[in-house]
């Protein structure tokens, strides 16, 4: 079976979870905890009472104007998507996915939210005029966060971050944006919130689709972006927990219901409000590094790796100065010099750039120690006692022509990508930061690798038994131990 790291609430038929059966959500069945996370169960974890169906109609009064709107988002759209609209302008797309189901309930999220390793925060507010009612709570939480009188009725949402590190099938959900690469892609934070429920208007650094997945949200956008980050902290409402915007000026308003979605550039200003008490939203964020930061790190990045530590500042020629307090400008120079030739031939050393900025974008921004965890042989699999087990299993189901397994699945939430350096000189393949570097003729085992989350043993095909089938092997079996990929039947 594949594994799913997470932890679940229980069956429809607690009493206290009504709510959610009156507005059509079904509910898992059983409780099912694997991998890291502890056996627990949390009953009736959101307590929402039901208030009935609303009828949507924007905030404030601004029309919903159906400009810039798509139906359904075709893989042949992808490339239209990204020349008109990528890092340029907001879309909406109305059934983006057709039939939609999401992936996770509301009672499953809120459990997640209770695992000591799940990021997740509650916020409150938008009921006073003036925006100086907003509050926010960390996680991980209990059940008893959810009781109604803790929370109340209305106006709060639940948002939990990585849920596709924890949950399979939404990880599946980023197969949907291969269009983009894997190392832009942050991460999928999923919300639940209550009528009235927000974060308030605000602003994002990344790119995002906001899908939605259960009930209903209306989102207003403003007319352009905000351009710079002063703009942006002269306009927050002051000496409260929260980046939430003092006054925002809807431009644009639509409600989305499930499958509908919407896809905001960096720094576009947003406003998205809960009209109902099913109301999920599926965030999949893109992140691009900041200059600042691409600097930073690189030049760190440089002294640690490039610079001997004993290369020193020297000066023998030093001479007596009119005036010890004064830098002299032979000083400046040779300083400026050593940090110049160090920088400049670490920039012109296109390996080494490619493979810091490769460790670099894929390495998660959050903290994950402990994960992925390394194992031991005999943890491999439920089914093959080792490594060499499941690729030899592996084997014998390619030379077999079928479509059975063992298969090997990403771990999720990790980041793979790679690097094809030229002039046959291998790839070098990148897992969460981690680099692996790969001979001329295993460039096709970093393709497949980064190319899905699956890898079957008709993907592998004749690699298996080919010329690098040792090669092969080995980096598999390097990559089941270190947790980075593991085996399941299904």
């Amino acid at each position: 079976m594949r594994r799913r790291l997470v932890c679940c609430a229980v069956a429809a038929s607690v009493p206290a979870c009504q709510c959610f059966v009156q507005q059509g959500l079904s509910l898992p069945s059983e409780t099912r905890i694997a991998g890291a996370l502890s056996s627990r169960s949390t009953h009736s974890i959101l307590r929402a009472k039901a208030k009935g169906k609303s009828t949507a109609k924007s905030s404030g009064g601004v029309a919903k104007q159906e400009a810039d709107v798509w139906q359904g988002f075709e893989a042949s759209r992808h490339e239209e998507f990204l020349a008109e609209f990528w890092q340029k302008k907001p879309l909406l797309i109305r059934q983006a996915f057709s039939e939609f189901q999401s992936p996770i309930s509301p009672d499953e999220l809120a459990g997640l939210s209770c695992a000591d390793d799940v990021e997740s925060r509650i916020v409150t507010g938008g009921k006073t005029p003036g925006n100086s009612d907003w509050a926010v709570r960390h996680g991980p939480f209990d059940e008893g966060t959810f009781e109604e009188e803790e929370l109340g009725g209305s106006h709060w949402t639940l948002l939990v971050n990585e849920v596709n590190r924890h949950v399979p099938e939404v990880s599946d959900l980023l197969q949907r944006f291969a269009f983009v690469p894997n190392w832009r892609v942050d991460d999928v934070m999923i919300s639940y919130a209550a009528r009235g429920g927000s974060v308030g208007a605000h602003v994002d650094s990344y790119d995002v689709f906001l899908l939605q997945g259960t009930g209903q949200r209306e989102w207003s956008i403003e007319a352009q972006p905000i351009a710079t980050a002063e703009e942006e902290y002269s306009r927050l409402v002051p000496e409260i927990d929260a980046r939430v915007l003092e006054d925002f000026t809807a431009a644009r308003s639509w409600v989305l219901s499930p499958g509908d979605m919407l896809y905001l550039p960096p720094r576009w200003a947003h406003h998205g409000v809960s009209l109902d008490d099913a109301c999920t939203t599926i965030s999949i964020g893109f992140r691009a590094p900041s200059h600042r930061d691409l600097i930073t790190f690189f030049t760190d990045a440089v002294a640690s790796q490039r610079v001997p530590q004993t290369a020193m500042y020297q000066d023998p020629d030093l001479t007596i100065q009119a005036n010890p307090g004064q830098i002299q400008r032979g000083a400046i120079d040779r300083a400026r010099d050593a940090v110049r030739s160090a920088v400049v031939a670490a920039l012109n050393d296109e390996h080494f750039f490619a493979d810091w900025f490769g460790a670099y974008v894929t390495k998660s921004r959050r903290d994950h120690a402990g994960y992925p965890v390394p194992l031991e042989p005999d943890e491999i699999s439920t089914v093959y006692d080792s490594p060499s087990a499941v690729v030899e299993a592996m084997k014998r189901a390619a030379e077999s022509a079928g479509d059975g397994g063992p298969f090997l699945y990403r771990s999720e939430g990790l980041t793979f990508a790679y690097v094809e350096h030229e002039g046959e000189k291998g790839a070098t393949l990148f897992i969460d930061g981690h680099s692996f570097h790969l001979g001329p003729g295993m460039v096709f085992a970093a393709e497949l690798l980064c190319q899905g989350p699956r890898l079957s043993p008709r993907d592998m095909g004749h690699h298996l038994t080919g010329a690098h089938a040792g090669d092969l092997a080995h980096l598999l079996q390097q990559l089941l131990l270190g947790g980075y990929l593991y085996a399941a039947d299904d």
